[in-house]
């Protein structure tokens, strides 16, 4: 585990306390939402969502969350993704989708860990458990990243 573990679980915990406290509606979602569970039509280039392993029923700005962490690195990114994933654009959602996209992150980083010690000869998993949370550094520790946590609904 990285040095900074304890700080990246306190705001991580810090996230998870805000989010519940406002509660959610429920619903059915993909759970697992990263580009290498979705498809592109060549012809509309819509997207299709493959792998529901991790489905269940949960807040759905988690799995736009998910979309994100992969395909919204940047704030201005991020807010087109968001609109186009929720179909319009509303900065308190749009602010619970940025938490969770740093959560989500985390939770990649501590999978890869855990598979790692499964079957420590594969690097692969090491690389991403690292990559994962130098992801989630870079979200916990963003500037915005305040702004999202005073504005999430």
């Amino acid at each position: 585990m990285p040095s900074d573990v304890e700080w990246i679980y306190s705001l991580v915990a810090e996230i998870a306390g805000l989010i519940q406290s406002l509660g959610a509606d429920e619903a059915p979602i993909h759970g697992d939402a990263n580009c290498s569970n979705v498809a592109l039509n060549r012809k509309d280039n819509s997207a299709l969502l493959l792998d529901f392993d991790w489905a269940s029923k949960a807040d759905p700005l988690q799995d736009v969350g998910s979309a994100l962490l992969e395909f919204g690195l940047t704030e201005y990114q991020g807010r087109e993704v968001f609109e186009l994933f929720w179909g319009s654009f509303e900065e308190g959602l749009y602010c619970r989708a940025r938490l969770y996209a740093a959560a989500e992150a985390v939770r990649g980083a501590l999978l890869g860990v855990w598979l790692d010690r499964v079957d420590p000869g594969m690097q692969e998993y090491s690389k991403f458990a690292d990559w994962m949370f130098l992801r989630a550094r870079v979200a916990l520790s963003a500037y915005v990243t305040d702004d999202h946590l005073r504005r999430v609904k």
